[in-house]
């Protein structure tokens, strides 16, 4: 997973039943769904007037194998920093997206391990 939010790619899975060989041209039916946890961030309604420049979301699982049959992720060992550099001014208004749709952070869903932490830069 790139650390760089804006490089990183979303990822659908999809599965059939067993499809019969042969000369069989009938359409098959596809189901697709989203193996990944998006993350977007939106101002609360305690949200100061200020700057936004960067948001990070540390430590947490980078790598890890998704296995279609169980729809499960099995995740690595490596741990892994991700960022978004931007400038985003805010007034304080509540539930204002603050990461537009290019910078939604696609990350391995995980219970978040210890140490895990999401860091902001705010200048008020």
């Amino acid at each position: 997973m790139p650390s760089d939010v804006v490089k990183q790619k979303d990822i659908l899975a999809s599965c059939t039943e067993e499809l019969k060989g042969g000369s069989n041209h009938e359409p098959a039916s596809l189901k697709f769904k989203h193996v990944l946890t998006a993350i977007k961030f939106v101002s609360g309604d305690e949200m100061l007037p200020g700057k936004i420049t960067r948001i990070s979301i540390k430590g947490i699982y980078s790598t890890g194998n998704y296995t279609f049959e169980t729809d499960k992720w099995d995740l690595g060992v490596e741990k892994g920093d991700f960022n978004y550099t931007f400038t985003k001014i805010m007034d304080g208004t509540p539930d204002v997206e603050i990461t537009p749709e290019d910078a939604t952070f696609m990350m391995i869903p995980q219970v978040l391990p210890e140490g895990a932490e999401i860091e902001v830069e705010f200048a008020d």
